[in-house]
């Protein structure tokens, strides 16, 4: 894989090769639905090959049977959620680096809720949206 940069103020192209890539691997994005795949039934933890900008490092993701109940969006809804942690063993978008934790809906889609990572700004919380409370109403908890 070749990825070609240009910096039109030096009328410069820089053309970069990538290490050769496993035959599995994920990116930043994939990571989350590669996490989803395996939440719930999984115990234990594994490196994920992972591309980033230019080069492979990995993410290491640990997988549990603990669920929690989560609250959600400002009016408190609570969820049953599966909970993992890892670690992003580089840096990648707006610095998000280092330790992280995963809440997904404990039911059979295991549904991204929550995630919180450390980036260089400090902390980034991301949560599902509340458009998406009825497709969440079998995990309700009252």
């Amino acid at each position: 894989i070749a990825m070609t940069f240009a910096d039109m103020a030096e009328k410069r192209v820089d053309r970069r090769t990538l290490t050769t890539l496993p035959a599995q691997f994920q990116d930043g994005m994939s990571l989350i639905y590669y996490a989803s795949s395996l939440v719930g039934g999984l115990e234990g933890a594994i490196d994920a090959p992972t591309v980033v900008d230019t080069g492979l490092s990995s993410t290491t993701i640990r997988f549990t049977t603990n669920r929690e109940t989560l609250s959600l969006w400002k009016d408190s809804a609570r969820v049953r959620a599966v909970v993992l942690s890892g670690k992003l063993n580089y840096a990648g978008i707006v610095g998000v680096t280092g330790e992280f934790k995963g809440w997904f809906s404990d039911d059979a889609r295991h549904l991204p809720l929550r995630g919180d990572m450390k980036a260089w700004v400090g902390k980034v919380t991301l949560e599902i949206s509340p458009d998406h409370r009825d497709d969440l109403s079998a995990i309700f908890v009252q």
